[in-house]
């Protein structure tokens, strides 16, 4: 059986028995006073002990579940980087290629696959559309993230909207409307071309 990273991470990460197995109600009662071990409350404390690692368990498997999917995402990413490589591969790129052939052996015969049955290009327009959604997901972030800086800089301007200026003694109203509109040119540049930051 091949190691995958689903079953890797569910090995490391998850216990291999629920909590009953590993520990008894019997053997957690016994972890208390002998005097308190009579108590109901520990039955319930027991109980609940277990509902709490069910989550946790739950969650973890979650977490593993969306871990290889990311990992089958970059997996298809450098696959993609390859292929444009032996696209363009001539002269020296050709002994790299071979070299990468030999450490990668499952990517070495990318130009020799079979041409596309409809089983096989309906799931590669499936794993593009996966891919595609990534990458959608990642710039509503970066959208996200822009927006909230430019609101924080609008935010730092309103003691300049509200008319509260912190002047400094001997500056004088044509100082601070070049400082503004200095800011405001940094601004619209900022929004016109983010990447001059």
């Amino acid at each position: 059986m091949t190691v995958t990273e689903s079953s890797l991470l569910s090995n490391f990460l998850l216990p291999p028995a629920p909590l009953s197995v590993s520990l008894s109600l019997q053997r957690f009662t016994e972890l208390f006073p002998k005097s308190r071990q009579d108590d109901p409350a520990i039955q319930a404390l027991y109980r609940e002990l277990q509902k709490q690692r069910a989550q946790d368990i739950e969650r973890v498997k979650q977490n593993i579940s969306v871990e290889v999917k990311h990992g089958e995402s970059q997996q298809r990413h450098i696959k993609r980087i390859r292929q444009a490589r032996l696209k363009q591969a001539v002269g020296d790129d050709a002994v790299e290629l071979a070299m990468e052939a030999k450490l990668f052996p499952e990517y070495a015969n990318e130009q020799l696959r079979e041409p596309f049955t409809v089983d096989s290009a309906v799931a590669e327009m499936h794993l593009a559309g996966k891919d595609l959604t990534e990458e959608i997901v990642d710039l509503e972030n970066e959208i996200k993230a822009t927006l909230a800086s430019l609101q924080t800089t609008v935010g730092n301007l309103s003691d300049l909207r509200y008319g509260r200026f912190s002047k400094t003694p001997g500056s004088s109203d044509q100082d601070l409307s070049t400082e503004v509109a200095e800011g405001l040119r940094r601004i619209q540049q900022l929004c016109a071309d983010p990447s001059t930051e």
